[in-house]
């Protein structure tokens, strides 16, 4: 489980230095990098997944 936390935590803190560094070059207008966007995105949706699901299983296991 504290690896899971672990991965979350360095996805989010990826998700939120590069989406204000994204925002900045598609003002300046340097072109999209949605390709970084969705892969970041996709980490952070997977490991919010499985952290979701153990903590499901750790609660059925409390309420046995």
């Amino acid at each position: 489980m504290k690896t899971l936390q672990i991965i979350f935590l360095i996805s989010f803190a990826v998700l939120v230095l590069v989406i204000p560094f994204l925002v900045f070059n598609f003002i300046q207008g340097n072109g999209t990098n949605t390709t970084l966007i969705i892969f970041v995105a996709v980490i952070f949706i997977v490991n919010g997944f499985f952290i979701v699901r153990k903590l499901l299983n750790l609660k059925k296991d409390k309420q046995n």
